[in-house]
C-alpha cells in the first residue's frame, strides 16, 4: 500500500512541506457588520467557529455574496493569563459560502472570510 492511500502525505526528498496555518477552534461571540447590494446595511451577532491569522469561519443570517466585505468585532474573555477582556476588530472579504443544509442549525449559512492584514485590539468596555 502506498503512503497516499494510507492517509499520509508524501513530500518529495528536498522539498519543503507547506507551512500550516494555526487556527483556534474556540467559540467566540462576534458582532458582524456589512452591506449587501440586496439588503443594504446589516448588523448581527454570530459565533466564530474557527479563527486564524488569515481566515475566520462563522455562521450568519445576512444574505452575503462572494467578495462582499464585512467587519467583525470579537470580544475575547479574560483568562488566567489575560487579566482583562479585549475587543478585537477585524475586516475581511467573503471567500466561500456554504449551502444551507436540511437539518443544519437554524443560524444562517457557514461562511469563510479571508481576513485583511490590519486589525485593532483594545481593552473591552466593561
Amino acid at each position: 500500500m502506498d503512503a497516499r492511500r494510507a492517509g499520509r502525505s508524501v513530500v518529495p526528498p528536498g522539498a519543503r512541506a507547506p507551512k500550516r496555518e494555526r487556527s483556534f477552534d474556540m467559540p467566540l461571540s462576534a458582532l458582524v457588520r456589512g452591506q449587501t447590494p440586496r439588503e443594504g446595511a446589516f448588523s448581527e451577532t454570530a459565533e466564530v467557529a474557527s479563527l486564524s491569522a488569515d481566515e475566520a469561519v462563522l455562521r450568519i443570517d445576512a444574505r452575503v455574496t462572494y467578495g462582499d466585505k464585512i467587519l467583525l468585532s470579537l470580544r475575547i474573555p479574560s483568562t488566567r493569563l489575560l487579566e482583562a477582556p479585549l475587543e478585537l476588530s477585524l475586516s475581511g472579504t467573503i471567500r466561500s459560502i456554504g449551502a444551507k443544509m436540511p437539518g443544519s442549525p437554524p443560524q444562517g449559512r457557514l461562511i469563510s472570510v479571508r481576513l485583511d492584514r490590519d486589525f485593532r485590539i483594545q481593552l473591552a468596555a466593561p
